[in-house]
């Protein structure tokens, strides 16, 4: 796969086991406390075979996340796309434990044609995810949550204040 084809995906390296790292993305509406666009995550179900909820985000943009794959400490696979019912594209959030008290954390996201975000560049969307997993670290890490735009603005999810 060429550079150009490839995912939009990031990485980053957390001060924290699998587990702990596990506890901050396992609970219900756990966007609040580490996304920095997120105005508010609230849970529709959140069991064991059915996982869903919905993000806010500061510039108004709200998308429904479904999860198809739920494997502790490992990671998860979800949709996201509009209430509507329209296209989707699919997140994959994995954690591979690299030393007793470090934590790789990276997520891809696998863009659908006419989904949301579909007409976002591949570096914007890079730019969103890095912003994403610095306030994961950030939560972990620190155990205080992050504050809107705390690793910067971004035009399509949430503006500068």
């Amino acid at each position: 796969m060429t550079g150009a084809d490839r995912p939009p995906c990031s990485s980053i390296l957390i001060g924290a086991s699998v587990d702990r790292v596990w506890c901050e993305v396992d609970r219900p509406g756990h966007l609040e406390r580490f996304h920095p666009f997120c105005e508010s995550n609230p849970t529709f179900a959140w069991t064991d075979g059915d996982r869903r909820d919905r993000i806010s985000y500061f510039s108004g943009l709200v998308l429904d996340r479904t999860f198809t794959s739920w494997t502790p400490p490992h990671g998860f696979l979800l949709d996201i796309g509009t209430a509507d019912g329209g296209p989707t594209n699919s997140v994959h959030w994995y954690f591979v434990s690299v030393a007793t008290d470090t934590t790789r954390a990276t997520i891809a996201i696998h863009r659908m044609p006419g989904a949301p975000a579909s007409s976002a560049g591949r570096e914007s969307l890079e730019d969103y995810l890095d912003s994403v997993l610095l306030g994961l670290r950030h939560v972990v890490e620190r155990d205080e949550p992050v504050t809107r735009n705390q690793f910067g603005s971004h035009p399509m999810f949430s503006p500068a204040a």
